[in-house]
């Protein structure tokens, strides 16, 4: 009925000619909020990375200032430290940017299954382990406010034995992700590989850092 009546048709109209363009002039000013913090509100202020772009006369959704930021070489840098291994992992994460949950623009750092130690060993060969990642811009380290260091700006988190025996008795838990100075370090589970032992912790992965 609707077909028949050319609302269908309509509405696509008005999508190609007016809404699509609305639509991405939104998502650019979301992304461009993101990187001007005195219009971030809440406590994501403390830990929001400030990158200073240029804004060019004219400039009205804000591509020409996203495309500098996306050329920009941002490295996130992951170090896991156990008991159950004799030295630290180090490890360099796959970098992209991200619009999060309420229109803030993320930095996430992703293990790529074939290329990663650390993705491959699921909490039970982790045991109690320090999870630690820094940023790079280029060759330079940088802290959470975007300055520049000499040396790694490590921020560390821990997987505690209260945590995993939190884990045992959730059977149904598909994921998690353990939050350290705004940073979620972001578990996801693989059933079916605990096998006979029957340890749900054999199935969870450290999979991304946000």
């Amino acid at each position: 009925m609707l077909q028949s009546q050319g609302w269908v048709q309509t509405m696509l109209d008005h999508w190609l000619n007016v809404g699509n363009y609305d639509y991405i002039a939104r998502v650019e000013q979301s992304m461009y909020n993101g990187l001007n913090l005195n219009q971030v509100n809440g406590q994501d202020t403390d830990y929001a990375m400030q990158i200073w772009l240029p804004i060019y006369e004219h400039s009205n959704d804000f591509r020409s200032e996203l495309g500098i930021l996306k050329r920009f070489p941002f490295q996130i840098m992951l170090k896991v430290d156990s008991e159950n291994f004799g030295q630290p992992i180090i490890e360099r994460m796959q970098t992209y940017f991200d619009i999060g949950p309420n229109n803030e623009l993320q930095i996430v750092g992703k293990l790529v299954k074939n290329h990663s130690k650390v993705h491959k060993m699921s909490l039970e060969e982790l045991g109690n382990a320090y999870i630690s990642v820094c940023t790079k811009l280029g060759d330079s380290f940088v802290d959470q406010k975007c300055r520049a260091r000499e040396v790694e700006s490590w921020t560390m988190s821990q997987i505690d034995s209260q945590l995993l025996e939190r884990l045992q008795r959730s059977k149904r838990q598909k994921s998690f992700f353990v939050m350290k100075d705004g940073i979620n370090f972001c578990f996801s589970r693989t059933e079916g590989l605990s096998g006979s032992s029957n340890n749900i912790l054999a199935e969870f992965f450290l999979d991304q850092v946000v």
